[in-house]
């Protein structure tokens, strides 16, 4: 039986499968470790899966379209070692990462651990959707105790895991969660040595459905769990500038990339705006088909 289990949700991906999972599987060899890959029978990158056949690697086809967070559900769900570390499709780690998470948890005496998320793509695009997703986890991270942890490079003691499985029947919604498992007690712990390189691959204009779809997903399942939704309808006007303060105060404060957030920041702008339209959408229409159409 495999100590640790990675997971890695596919959707999309053909540029950048191939190169993660080679990376994985260098981390696995030698290693109790197995590599777990999740991925639509309809996606163009299952075929790129399929065709990896390595025996530390086990690939899960779902038959229904799915997002990430379901790819991710049935993924964990599925794992079989210890500790299950999550990362993405586009993803490359640090060496020893695999190794460098669980020792995290022992050493600290947590249950979760993770790092932060340098960006990989370096064009005007590439910053702009960097900063959209990942300007809370801008290495190098603080090593150091924490509540907020990326959902590409987290590592989960499984005992915790499974004892929260019930709040995985809609699909592994990392941020969610996270927080139920910090509200039961659980503790999380950020290294920078553990920071990993995404190179998500989405065009100038194809990021902008994706951030609705994702808001929306967002604010449908965020007003239904909510006990005081007439509050969550007054901060409507709040969430354009509460996102762009959050992202603009984190890249600001760190001097290696405040001219790279100046540089993306009139594009940011439009992806924010795209998110928050399709909160205000989620509130008052519901999720629609976004919580399986999302990264």
């Amino acid at each position: 039986m495999p100590l640790v289990s990675i997971i890695v949700p596919v959707r999309l991906a053909r540029h950048t499968i191939v190169s993660t999972l080679e990376a994985l599987l260098a981390e696995a060899e030698g290693r109790a470790v197995e590599v777990i890959v999740a991925v639509s029978k309809r996606d163009p990158a299952a075929a790129l899966v399929l065709s990896m056949a390595h025996p530390q690697l086990r690939v899960l086809i779902a038959d229904a379209p799915a997002g990430v967070p379901q790819l991710r559900r049935d993924a964990a769900l599925a794992a079989r070692g210890e500790y299950i570390v999550i990362t993405e499709d586009h993803c490359l780690p640090p060496q020893n990462w695999v190794e460098g998470l669980v020792s995290s948890i022992c050493s600290h005496e947590t249950d979760v651990s993770g790092g932060g998320v340098a960006n990989g793509r370096r064009s005007w695009t590439g910053w702009a959707q960097y900063f959209t997703r990942y300007s809370a986890f801008l290495p190098p991270c603080p090593d150091s105790a924490t509540r907020h942890l990326p959902g590409n490079n987290a590592c989960y003691r499984t005992d915790v895991l499974r004892a929260h499985q019930k709040l995985l029947t809609e699909g592994f919604w990392e941020a969610e969660f996270n927080q139920e498992l910090l509200a039961s007690g659980c503790r999380f712990w950020i290294s920078p040595a553990l920071t990993v390189v995404q190179r998500q691959q989405r065009s100038l204009f194809e990021y902008f459905p994706l951030r609705f779809r994702h808001g929306r997903c967002y604010g449908a399942r965020r007003i239904n769990a909510s006990t005081s939704k007439s509050a969550l309808l007054l901060r409507l006007p709040l969430i354009p500038p509460l996102l762009m303060w959050r992202a603009t105060r984190s890249a600001l404060m760190r001097a290696e990339f405040r001219w790279r957030f100046l540089y993306a920041l009139p594009l940011f702008a439009l992806y924010v705006l795209a998110w928050s339209m399709g909160e205000w959408t989620g509130y008052f229409f519901g999720p629609g088909s976004s919580c399986t159409e999302t990264d």
